[in-house]
């Protein structure tokens, strides 16, 4: 099973459905809002979200002005309950949906301005393919929220994923050096712009050089 079918049968529409009733209540996650403010403004920007779950990020950059937003996501029931939110806020003709895994699709989506991983890395197996295929897609910026380089980051990822094996469920999560990230990234023509973190997440903006 690949990867991105593994994503599909484990976000699925439960899981999609509690996490857009906790959207509503509460909005973006610390970490997701802690990037929005790090990322600058993106009135009149285009976007690309990959991985953008029921849309915390793309409905925030589009009620901040984004011209527009593309959203790649390996989960269905997700990229339902996003364009669910998306048509209750009014926006919904501003957004492009694609399913599937993006490195694979990259090559027929547009160039972007900015483009968002919000918990995304650590959904990845190949580190190296994934950020280079989002530089080339991005002119400006690249907002990231993953895993901090911490024991307990590392601990928690481990446990998740024996969980998963007693189960019986493909999916798996990831751990990459945040210097690997870094490096990918400058190889790539990009530099930290601006960096947070809260206990579990890292919090980075990447701006091309």
């Amino acid at each position: 099973m690949s990867c991105c079918q593994a994503a599909d049968r484990f976000f699925d529409d439960t899981m999609a459905r509690h996490d857009l009733r906790r959207y509503r209540r509460r909005g973006p996650l610390r970490s997701a809002r802690k990037m929005l403010m790090a990322l600058g403004p993106v009135d009149g920007r285009s976007i690309l979200d990959i991985g953008g779950g029921v849309g915390a990020v793309t409905h925030s950059v589009l009620a901040a002005g984004a011209h527009r937003v593309t959203v790649v996501d390996a989960s269905r029931a997700y990229l339902q309950a996003l364009v669910q939110e998306a048509q209750r806020q009014g926006h919904a003709e501003r957004i492009t949906t694609r399913f599937g895994d993006f490195t694979t699709l990259a090559a027929d989506l547009r160039p972007v301005d900015v483009a968002t991983l919000d918990r995304v890395l650590c959904c990845y197996p190949n580190l190296d393919l994934l950020l280079t295929t989002v530089a080339q897609q991005t002119r400006w910026r690249i907002g990231m929220v993953y895993p901090r380089g911490t024991w307990w980051s590392c601990m928690g990822i481990r446990l998740f994923n024996i969980i998963q094996m007693a189960r019986h469920h493909a999916f798996r999560v990831f751990h990459h050096d945040p210097s690997n990230v870094d490096a990918l990234l400058q190889a790539a023509g990009f530099q930290l712009a601006a960096s947070d973190q809260t206990l579990i997440w890292q919090i980075a903006i990447y701006e091309r050089a």
